[in-house]
């Protein structure tokens, strides 16, 4: 404990004291869907643990954060203030660590996927001339076709447009005379083109 110029105690670790980041998650998440259900399937959870944390969370704070109503759930007037709150600390981190993991990205190996048989017939015999205009950058060809997800170590894909392509991914056409598309993670995107072999 410590005390200020008139005496009186002040605990520095009372009110300026963040709750868990899993709480806090779990909470911004039943907060936006305002659905205890889909945000526990968001944040791959039960639903009794992302109650509990929410629940924690009001005893921490001291104050309810959701009524509960006939098994729905609906923001208090505290509950939309810290909803806002976390939501942009949340986009805030999530911005910086994309931010970095570009950065990161900048000085290494990428990786393209690509439909085997554009692999073979259109992209392999392009390589040497996209190689020879861009000798800085690495990259790293493999075979794949159809649904992928960015998360499993692929930077770029070339797909069929053959399926439904998520929001999270940045989609461009890529061949004039075939049902083709060059794919990067939407959070990529700055206004840059992203270099490709010419597409004839």
């Amino acid at each position: 404990m410590v005390s200020d110029s008139n005496g009186e105690l002040e605990s520095p670790s009372s009110d300026a004291r963040l709750p868990s980041l899993l709480a806090l998650r779990c909470f911004e998440a039943a907060a936006r869907h305002e659905n205890f259900s889909r945000a526990a399937a968001e944040l791959h959870l039960t639903h009794g643990a992302v109650s509990r944390a929410v629940r924690l969370l009001e005893d921490d704070l001291g104050v309810a954060l959701f009524e509960r109503r006939s098994r729905r759930v609906f923001l208090t007037d505290a509950g939309r203030t810290l909803s806002g709150a976390v939501g942009s600390g949340l986009d805030l981190m999530r911005q910086a660590v994309g931010n970095l993991r570009a950065r990161a990205r900048s000085g290494r190996r990428w990786v393209l996927s690509c439909e085997p048989t554009l692999l073979m017939r259109w992209l392999i015999p392009r390589w040497p001339d996209f190689q020879a205009r861009h000798p800085d950058m690495e990259v790293h060809l493999v075979a794949g076709g159809g649904p992928f997800s960015f998360a499993s170590g692929i930077d770029l894909a070339i797909r069929r447009d053959d399926f439904t392509w998520p929001d999270s991914h940045h989609v461009e056409p890529c061949l004039r005379k075939r049902s083709a598309r060059c794919a990067i993670p939407a959070s990529w995107r700055t206004g840059s083109t992203t270099a490709q072999p010419a597409a004839r």
